[in-house]
């Protein structure tokens, strides 16, 4: 993922695998995969206070920054 994203230049972070406490990893999607020795990534735009909410619409998506997933 690193070497592929040279190209791109997101910012890669892991801060969501390492943080117990903030239980984010623990409570993704991608993590029964990780249980299991698959390899997974989370694509993700970024929290906001409407995150899980039904006020948390398309619009609060970062679309450029989905685009360069």
């Amino acid at each position: 993922m690193e070497k592929a994203n040279k190209d791109v230049a997101l910012h890669l972070n892991t801060k969501w695998d390492k943080e117990a406490s903030l239980n984010v990893f623990f409570r993704s999607d991608q993590f029964p995969f990780a249980l299991h020795g698959i390899p997974a990534l989370w694509w993700f735009t970024g929290f906001h206070p409407d995150y899980h909410q039904p006020t948390d619409t398309a619009d609060k998506i970062d679309y450029v920054k989905m685009e360069k997933f």
